[in-house]
């Protein structure tokens, strides 16, 4: 084969300019995230990163939390839920062998969310608004 031919069918790239991971499923707020963060500056790119870095949840450390002792739901904002999981008793245990499977997409959900407020944040310094009150 040529090499044009090689070139033209090779894969888009798997990281953004940002070198953030591009995602790989359908999901169209993902690729929103992944769109912004190419639109971001290099300070922009540093402050996202650094904010995300330090409020993003790993997905082994939750599982790891929901099967050994499951805090997981608290840890991922979702206090009231945690609150009645442990007053149940992880719905008599069923929940909480269910939370082993459920908490890789709440993990997922939590980190987009946190993604997208600091890109609102940054919006929102951008135009020279301020960060918001709290």
């Amino acid at each position: 084969m040529a090499a044009g031919h090689d070139e033209q069918f090779s894969p888009r790239p798997r990281t953004t300019r940002a070198g953030i991971a591009r995602p790989s499923g359908s999901d169209p707020e993902l690729w929103a995230v992944a769109r912004q963060l190419d639109a971001l500056d290099h300070k922009e790119r540093a402050f996202f990163t650094s904010a995300y870095d330090a409020r993003r949840r790993s997905t082994w450390s939750m599982e790891l939390a929901a099967f050994l002792f499951p805090i997981q739901l608290f840890l991922l904002d979702e206090t009231e839920l945690g609150v009645v999981f442990w007053i149940t008793g992880g719905g008599l245990l069923v929940w909480w062998v269910l939370e082993w499977f459920r908490t890789p997409r709440r993990v997922r959900e939590y980190n987009l969310a946190v993604a997208l407020e600091l890109l609102d944040l940054l919006e929102l310094l951008r135009r020279g608004q301020g960060a918001p009150e709290r």
